[in-house]
């Protein structure tokens, strides 16, 4: 059976709030009518809470007139809590960095010294959008802040209410990335915080994520006696919501064991539920999981009926980007089912959604859909067009992605760099004033020791205590300025190390970004392999349907010969050109990967880190010449040679060829005596001389949207302390650059190593 996208859709809806408010929100909208200033405001926010899991859009216009509204009558903490619910709603609807955006912006509106708790949980909020990008690390530091902060709060019922959900949040995202010992270790925790307290409906809560752990872990029994534990709480406490989400959950386990009729009895139960709840949200993701039964079995008119029902009901609570997910994998049923015009309605539809929305990754799948359709229909440039489309999408989003790591790299850097800087300053400051009160106390002692030696008799014993007191100052004042440039030593030490990881995240960028260039390059001669391979096939139906019913005639056979000549040499050809980028790559990047010294060929590697490059400089008139002999023999560091090589032609051609169609570049590569000279020139604009001056520093750059300042900062650490050589650089406006450098030459082995 084919697969079919459907689990993000179905996480994303479990994974929202299945909270819900019986308030009347027609009684709250008259309310509101009639109020003003503040009062106007935390009604708004109020109602907004109360349609969250409702309608988003509602939800959404309801947050956005209360903070429109607490900014103009300067109402900070109706502010910031509007603020705090607009965070709710983007991670719901899966808008991650907006929901950061919008979380931080309220935690500056905070009272550090009495919000301390409103602190902690927007930290929990702000984890949880960090593990949806994937940052596992950012989103357990949050987690550890909130624990943190609610640890040294007085343990009142609201603070252990919120170390507990804390605890329940951290297991359930450890939950999702699949570390089911750790979310367990977590999920045990929050039941020791619970159990402090009289709230047995948060404690089902718990129990019932204890027992999507258990499932997760293939352990049926457990995970069903967890469910049960929980069902029984939720029943006589009439917790309608809860007992919903428990039934979905024992459903889905039952569905995974394949006992499909056992799955179906739970889903309709959670069904109920929710539409006795009125949660449309609730209702459309156990469509869904129902419509999942019948897709396993194959049963497709089934699986379309429930999936229509679940794509109209997000529709109407305003999930676009749900909704855009669902009809783009209603789309693929229909594509397995043969229906493609039917198929290509809803793909239209899926990107009209995605447009609205900007989501590229939303686009990417449904480019993805278009070139299953086209091959499908046998179509194949259209399909090969759509997959080139998506492997560029998905290039951009992992370039999108780094760009924002190092960006917030870099701004940690800086601010940490100027916060050292001071700190270095005022103890250059302290340890000056204590010189100056040194000598100072070195001046008054011999003043007092010439006024004694008058009046020698009368003062001895006041003499005596001066200089003891003196000694102790001295004495303590030096164990002050030990114990300080011991603390100054320690900083340099934190920034070289810091350094060291900022080259090494640059560094692995290089490589994700070679990685990712190979990749989509190799797509196009594999996509143009599988099209000619499935022509040929079909032809070759075509011809065996004719042979068996004696209609074939030697046209026929010539045309087929003919064209399988034509094939076989397409085929072959991009399939040795497959075989060489493979080759070029495997070697470049485990050079990069490892950073071993061994003898390699510079002429030919330079070439392959050049044809690794390929990518990068498509539709870009690049000339490059090398000048080196072929049978050169190095024995150093091919890593750190592709390195160096990469990021010079980066810069050149970010920088040098900004603006222009093209460029020429030159590599001239000769041994003099025991030295290695390598020399690089671009035909680029070239560089003013206060750039010159600066180009060697971290993080300077001419152009900050493209670059991150630090390439030209790690090719002279890489040349001057990996490979102990010199850099020098020569550049005018107009007339290019040159880069000359020098190594150590150690000789390599024998002309035959490739």
């Amino acid at each position: 059976m084919k697969s079919i996208k459907i689990l993000i859709i179905i996480l994303g809806l479990l994974l929202s709030s299945f909270l819900f408010s019986e308030a009347d929100s027609g009684e709250l909208q008259s309310q509101i009518a009639s109020a003003m200033g503040r009062e106007k405001v935390d009604l708004l926010i109020e109602l907004s809470i109360q349609q969250m899991d409702e309608d988003l859009q509602s939800s959404w216009a309801s947050d956005s007139l209360a903070l429109k509204l607490s900014v103009e009558s300067r109402y900070v903490e109706g502010q910031r809590r509007a603020l705090n619910i607009a965070g709710r709603i983007e991670l719901t609807r899966q808008n991650y960095w907006s929901a950061i955006d919008y979380f931080n912006k309220a935690i500056l509106l905070l009272n550090k010294e009495t919000d301390q708790l409103d602190l902690g949980v927007i930290n929990s909020n702000i984890a949880q959008a960090y593990s949806k990008l994937g940052w596992e690390d950012k989103a357990k530091a949050k987690l550890e802040e909130a624990e943190s902060i609610f640890l040294k709060l007085e343990p009142t019922p609201e603070v252990m209410h919120e170390l507990t959900m804390t605890y329940l949040t951290w297991g359930t995202i450890e939950l999702e990335l699949g570390n089911y010992e750790l979310a367990l270790s977590r999920l045990l925790k929050s039941m020791q915080e619970v159990e402090k307290l009289d709230e047995p409906e948060l404690e089902a809560t718990i129990k019932g994520n204890i027992g999507r752990v258990y499932q997760s872990l293939m352990n049926p029994a457990l995970s069903l006696e967890y469910y049960r534990q929980a069902l029984e709480v939720h029943n006589q406490l009439d917790n309608k919501s809860e007992m919903a989400v428990v039934y979905g959950n024992m459903g889905t386990l039952y569905s995974e064991l394949e006992d499909y009729n056992k799955a179906r009895e739970y889903y309709e139960l959670s069904l109920e539920t929710y539409q006795q709840l009125g949660n449309n949200l609730g209702v459309a993701s156990v469509l869904i999981n129902i419509g999942n039964i019948y897709y396993y079995q194959e049963k497709y008119p089934e699986t379309l009926e429930y999936y229509d029902r679940a794509e109209k009901l997000v529709g109407e609570i305003g999930a676009n980007v749900y909704q855009a997910y669902l009809m783009n994998n209603v789309g693929m049923i229909y594509v397995e089912m043969g229906e493609y015009q039917a198929a290509e309605d809803k793909f239209a539809e899926a990107s009209r959604i995605a447009e609205e929305v900007e989501s590229l990754e939303l686009k990417a799948e449904i480019y993805a859909s278009y070139g299953e359709l086209y091959k499908n229909q046998g179509q194949f440039d259209k399909a090969l067009s759509y997959n080139e489309k998506e492997s560029t999408l998905r290039d951009s989003i992992f370039a999108e992605t780094t760009a924002k790591q190092i960006a917030e790299m870099q701004t940690k850097y800086d601010t940490e760099r100027k916060e050292r800087g001071n700190s270095l300053l005022r103890k250059d400051n302290e340890i000056k004033e204590l010189e100056i009160g040194r000598k100072e106390l070195q001046r008054n002692s011999l003043f007092a020791i010439a006024f004694l030696v008058i009046i020698l008799v009368i003062f001895v014993y006041r003499r005596y205590r001066s200089k003891k007191k003196i000694a102790e100052i001295l004495s303590t004042k030096n164990e002050l300025i030990t114990k300080q440039k011991e603390e100054l030593s320690e900083t340099l030490d934190v920034l070289r190390k810091t350094q060291k990881k900022l080259v090494e995240s640059e560094k692995m960028a290089s490589l994700g970004s070679l990685v990712t260039g190979v990749a989509h390059e190799i797509n196009t001669p594999v996509g143009i392999i599988i099209t000619a391979i499935s022509n040929l096939s079909d032809r070759l139906k075509v011809l065996m349907g004719k042979y068996q019913e004696n209609q074939m005639k030697k046209s026929d056979l010539d045309s087929f010969l003919g064209y399988t000549e034509k094939t076989s040499n397409l085929i072959l050809s991009n399939s040795q050109r497959t075989g060489e980028l493979v080759k070029s790559f495997k070697r470049v990047s485990v050079d990069q990967s490892t950073e071993q010294r061994r003898q390699f060929k510079l002429h030919n590697y330079i070439k392959d880190v050049l044809m690794s490059l390929e990518p990068k400089f498509k539709g870009f008139d690049l000339e490059i010449n090398i000048d080196c002999d072929e049978y050169l023999v190095w024995n150093s560091y091919p890593g750190i040679i592709a390195q160096i090589i990469t990021n010079l032609i980066i810069n050149s051609v970010v920088h040098g060829f900004a603006g222009a169609s093209g460029g020429k570049i030159d590599f001239e590569v000769k041994r003099i005596d025991s030295k290695l000279q390598f020399i690089y020139r671009d035909s680029g604009k070239g560089m003013e001389k206060d750039v010159l001056l600066h180009i060697f520093d971290p993080f300077f750059t001419t152009n900050k949207r493209t670059g991150t300042g630090l390439g030209m900062h790690i090719i002279y650490n890489l040349i001057t302390q990996k490979l102990d050589g010199t850099i020098e650089v020569e550049s005018e406006p107009g007339k290019g650059s040159e880069f000359r450098m020098e190594f150590p030459f150690m000789e390599g082995g024998l002309s035959e190593l490739d």
